[in-house]
């Protein structure tokens, strides 16, 4: 289980975000697909390999967390990445294929 207490609390559409949590357990393969699409369409064209995982482990976040993926980019830069970094694993396999 992943949960982190943010710093400085979020405020986006209507809603105070304060806490991060989900469960890596609960991954499944579409949802590993889906953040990758996404991660991908955000990217733009080229990406680099460091750009297309950060957008994928955001991506998967939220979907898992139930947060809106544009939260994640209000976070303070050490919020954010204490929220995303444990779906890094998740992508590893991938990245090299897709950049």
């Amino acid at each position: 289980m992943v949960h982190v207490d943010l710093h400085r609390p979020v405020e986006h559409d209507g809603k105070t975000i304060a806490v991060v949590e989900y469960d890596l357990d609960a991954v499944t393969a579409d949802n590993v697909m889906a953040a990758l699409e996404r991660a991908e369409a955000e990217a733009g064209p080229s990406p680099s390999r460091s750009t297309l995982g950060l957008r994928a482990m955001q991506a998967l976040a939220s979907k898992l967390s139930g947060i809106h993926y544009d939260a994640f980019g209000l976070m303070l830069p050490a919020d954010y990445a204490a929220a995303i970094d444990p779906c890094g694993p998740v992508f590893e396999p991938f990245l090299d294929l897709l950049a």
